[in-house]
């Protein structure tokens, strides 16, 4: 059985995180191994929330699993509390990002044209080293932006057309490997009667793939973690990375719809456990 280090934390609420990427990974017939970065009463937002950082025992799980000469097919890292955190996770992707593991970086800073509240100077840089270490990465529209230095008060500004030239040009920026995969997700599109769409572009140094779906109601906690987890999941099972990113767009539409329909408060999450036969 193939086997994916998790490295996110863990949220009582939200259906995000380690929630999201184990449930996928094992549909997708993966062993998730998870590092869990912290635990949070609820995802961040949530007005009220409690937490405790696992910083102390990342270093623990690194010699602990390599002492058991352990070695993974994929690597998943998410949600960083702290710079500090993110030094020592660098260490592990070090450590256990071999030649035949595939390793996937969504670098979660921010969303909508702003960053989150613990995002800061040093963390960006930590996250942007771990980024030049991916095979794959996830970015957001306003992550990409964060990534190569541009303004991300711009994001919601750029009308559609503008917007697409703008995300393959940059994601094209951090092609720094030879088969290097950007998958930018969450870009607010419209279709030729002013509907709204969700685009995820798939950018490679060969070509550049743009799918959409209809936009399902709204901005739902954990489908970022989702769109991570289903993807690699579905790239080690064999599909390409455009393959894998219109399955995957699918299901959280579907996800996102039906949490929308029955009046679901987006901070609770999708209902993805209804369509996880659709990976």
């Amino acid at each position: 059985m193939k086997k994916v280090a998790v490295i996110n934390d863990i949220s009582g609420f939200g259906k995000c995180s380690l929630v999201a990427d184990i449930v996928v990974l094992s549909t997708l017939g993966i062993q998730a191994c998870p590092l869990p970065t912290g635990v949070y009463t609820a995802q961040t937002g949530f007005k009220n929330y409690h937490y405790k950082s696992n910083t102390d025992m990342i270093d623990s799980f690194t010699e602990s699993w390599s002492d058991m000469n352990i070695s993974f097919d994929g690597i998943i890292t998410g949600f960083l509390i702290d710079p500090l955190q993110g030094k020592k996770l660098l260490s592990f992707v070090r450590r256990f990002h071999e030649k035949d593991t595939l390793l996937l970086v969504d670098p979660v800073m921010g969303d909508g044209g702003q960053t989150y509240v613990n995002y800061s100077g040093e963390l960006h840089e930590t996250i942007f080293e771990l980024a030049k270490e991916a095979d794959i990465l996830t970015p957001n529209v306003t992550e990409l932006f964060l990534l190569t230095g541009e303004d991300i008060s711009t994001v919601l500004e750029l009308d559609p057309e503008t917007l697409k030239e703008k995300i393959e040009s940059l994601s094209k920026k951090l092609l720094n490997r030879p088969n290097k995969t950007i998958i930018v997700t969450g870009i607010k599109l419209t279709d030729g009667s002013g509907n709204p769409l969700l685009g995820n572009m798939v950018v490679t140094r060969d070509c550049s793939k743009l799918y959409t779906v209809s936009s399902g109601g709204g901005d739902f906690s954990g489908t970022g973690d989702l769109f991570a987890a289903a993807v690699l999941g579905q790239i080690l099972n064999g599909k390409t990375a455009f393959e894998a990113t219109k399955r995957t767009a699918e299901f959280i539409r579907a996800s996102v719809a039906d949490a929308h329909r029955s009046g679901t408060d987006p901070k609770f999450g999708t209902e993805f456990e209804m369509h996880l036969n659709m990976l």
